[in-house]
């Protein structure tokens, strides 16, 4: 009995530990701005920031976004008909992070961040 409950115990941390956390925020016409602070407090293998708007007017559109804890994860800025709507930045080796704060803009647009990470 105590095996099967020694392998279960290990194969539930096994699995648990393998999954990675993400937070994600949304801006739109009518919410023109969105910030979070996250609040990992780990030692990750990996963060990553990716960030996209998506256009739905003729009209020009615009956005930006910024990740950051202690350092910069990543930032990018946006605008129609001048570079890529969509951008991904991280950190892919093992750090501490503590509170990471995460901000996005959107005019005219729609427009999702997303931070994941891996502890």
């Amino acid at each position: 009995m105590k095996k099967i409950l020694l392998a279960f115990a290990i194969l539930f941390t096994s699995v648990t530990s393998s999954f990675a956390y993400q937070e994600v925020i949304y801006c739109n016409p009518m919410v023109g701005y969105a910030g979070t602070s996250v609040s990992i407090n780990a030692t990750c293998s990996y963060i990553k920031f990716d960030c996209s708007w998506y256009s739905f007017t003729g009209s020009s559109s615009a956005g930006s976004a910024v990740a950051y804890g202690d350092i910069l994860i990543g930032e990018y800025s946006w605008w129609t008909g001048n570079n890529s709507p969509s951008y991904s930045s991280g950190a892919f080796y093992s750090r501490y992070w503590g509170s990471v704060q995460m901000t996005m803009s959107a005019t005219n647009c729609y427009g999702e961040s997303k931070l994941e990470w891996m502890p």
